[in-house]
Parts: C-alpha cells; structure tokens; sequence
C-alpha cells in the first residue's frame, strides 16, 4: 500500500468519538476500525495493578505479539473464554493463542450499557513452523529434545511431522 493510499484511507475511516481525546492504556471498543472484528496472538497474560485508570485494581491482562495493540483487561466474561479456548483455568498458560476480539454492543454492567469487547468462543489455529532436516532450526529443535526438552512442548511452536525428529 502506496503512502497515498494509506492517507486516503486514515481519512476515509470512521472515528469513534472516543479516539484521541484522551489516551486510555487499555485496548477498547474505540479501538477497532468502525467495530469490526480484529484476530491477534496473546503473548501472554499477566495480573497486575491496572494503571490509568479512576479505580486501579489488581487485574488480568492480556499482551499481544502484535505491538501497535494495546494490552487488554480481561474481565470475567474474557478471561472464562480464554479458559474454555486453552483448556486451561491458569493465566501462565494462555500464552501464543490466537483470538478473534469484537465489539458487542449494549451490554448492561453497572447500571448502564457499554460497548464491550469480547473473545469469541472459536479457537483459531496459528500456523506451526514446518522443521525439515534442511531447515535452519532443525539442529536447534533437535538439540533441545536431546537435553530433555518434552516433545510436546516443541510442537506447540513447530510442526515435526517431516523432520525425522
């Protein structure tokens, strides 16, 4: 995309009125393009004091690879998906998901209604690195299973199934 393009189209966007006026540390609603759904990796999730905000509290938050995404709070609602979606009720564990976050609109929290953002209960796939003996990690991967590193860990991150591995 040409640098035209790109102005024509930051130009042409929707803003939501929330955008720009005051700097929130915290992925929302306001956030996503004219509300439409965005698929990021979860790096990782951690429980810390919240920070910005009129009540800060301690939370879960959950870090994307992708850094021109801010961090997320994960509410109960997100974070019991994320549960379901790993398999897993340990924060330490939802590390590399892949998660498709939209907007949901009206919901009463509160006293009032919101535009909330929310994990949709579908697991994505990310696509796993294949490892052939000619590739250059192959001695790497095969180095680490040889000093004890569990298998399954590997193939969380690559495919191994032509490595010979």
């Amino acid at each position: 995309m040409t640098d035209k393009e790109k102005a024509r189209e930051i130009k042409e966007a929707k803003h939501h009125w929330r955008s720009g006026i005051k700097t929130v540390p915290y992925l929302g609603s306001h956030d996503l393009n004219e509300y439409k759904p965005i698929q990021l990796v979860i790096s990782y999730v951690t429980k810390e004091m919240t920070k910005g905000l009129k009540e800060n509290q301690i939370m879960n938050i959950a870090h994307f690879t992708d850094k021109k995404y801010k961090s997320m709070l994960l509410n109960a609602t997100n974070a019991k998906m994320l549960r379901a979606i790993s398999g897993s009720p340990f924060i330490e564990d939802w590390k590399n998901i892949k998660v498709e976050i939209k907007v949901e609109q009206n919901v009463r929290a509160f006293g009032e209604s919101f535009d909330a953002l929310r994990i949709v209960n579908k697991k994505l796939t990310t696509s796993k690195i294949v490892i052939t003996k000619d590739h250059p990690k192959y001695e790497e991967i095969k180095g680490k299973l040889e000093s004890g590193t569990s298998r399954s860990v590997v193939e969380k991150y690559y495919d191994l199934n032509k490595s010979g591995l």
